[in-house]
Order: structure tokens, then C-alpha cells, then sequence
């Protein structure tokens, strides 16, 4: 599979309503995208960005970063869940995902920000991502959940 086109991606975007009725939307990570997304890994907290990034880091890698903008490149897709916060569209979750079609399974990775975990986004974002996978043909979805993430 190619990459999408940037001028395509709004296509892909999905409004979703949370359990307390809050519109959230979810669309793909488009490369304007790149210094919020380095605010929200910035503002998890220490747990949560140990439990999603595997490690210690304060903020995504500049190499990471860029996997992460370029949609579609080696089976690579990163979504976004977006919510409108005192005016501003903010950053409540993510997902970072990749296609294997010879396996037809999809693996994922996915974060909430600490201050709305329990609202039902990542709920959202699994739903979202279950269409996604079907879409691209995948029989299987993966991801790991580390024993110390009770969220």
C-alpha cells in the first residue's frame, strides 16, 4: 500500500459521541499535527508515557515523529482523538498502528491522556481502529498491555 494523500485524509474522519454525550473526533495525524502531538506525549504522565512508550522517554523521538506523520508509509497509520477544550481542539488520544498483510493482523499501540481516561475514548478509538483493520483486510488485531496499566 502507498501513502495516502495529505489532500485525502479528511475523508477519514469520524465524529464520534462519548458516553456523557461530548463530541470527539478521530482522523488521521497530518504533518501540521506534529507539535501537538509532541504537547500531548509531553503531558502524560510518567506512567502513562512508560506504559504506552515502553520506556522513559519525555517526548516522541524526532525519527519517531515522523513515522508518525507519514500516513501509510510502510503499513504505518497514526490517528488522533480530538476534543474542543475551552475553545481549542485538543489532543485526548492516540493510536499508532501497522498492517501486515501477509499475517492479514494489525498491531497497535494506543495512549488517552491521563485527565480523560475513563471517559470512553479509548473505547472510541478501538472501535475505530476494528473498522480500520477490517477495511485493510486484517483478520487479527495485536497489542500488549503492560500488567502495571490499570486504566
Amino acid at each position: 500500500m502507498t501513502a495516502l494523500l495529505l489532500k485525502d485524509l479528511p475523508q477519514y474522519t469520524d465524529i464520534v459521541r462519548l458516553r456523557d454525550g461530548a463530541s470527539l473526533t478521530v482522523r488521521f495525524v497530518q504533518p501540521g499535527d506534529t507539535e501537538a502531538l509532541q504537547n500531548y506525549f509531553r503531558g502524560l504522565t510518567a506512567r502513562s508515557r512508560y506504559n504506552r512508550l515502553l520506556g522513559a522517554a519525555s517526548e516522541l523521538p524526532q525519527s519517531v515523529m515522523s513515522q508518525f506523520v507519514r500516513i501509510g508509509e510502510g503499513e504505518g497509520f497514526s490517528a488522533i482523538a480530538t476534543m474542543k477544550l475551552d475553545g481549542v481542539e485538543t489532543i485526548v488520544g492516540e493510536v499508532r498502528y501497522a498492517f501486515d498483510a501477509a499475517l492479514s493482523r494489525l498491531e497497535f499501540g494506543i495512549s488517552i491522556t491521563d485527565r480523560w481516561q475513563g471517559a470512553g475514548i479509548g473505547a472510541a478509538l478501538m472501535s475505530n481502529l476494528e473498522c480500520r483493520a477490517a477495511a485493510l483486510g486484517a483478520d487479527r488485531i495485536i497489542g500488549d498491555t503492560l500488567r502495571s496499566t490499570t486504566p
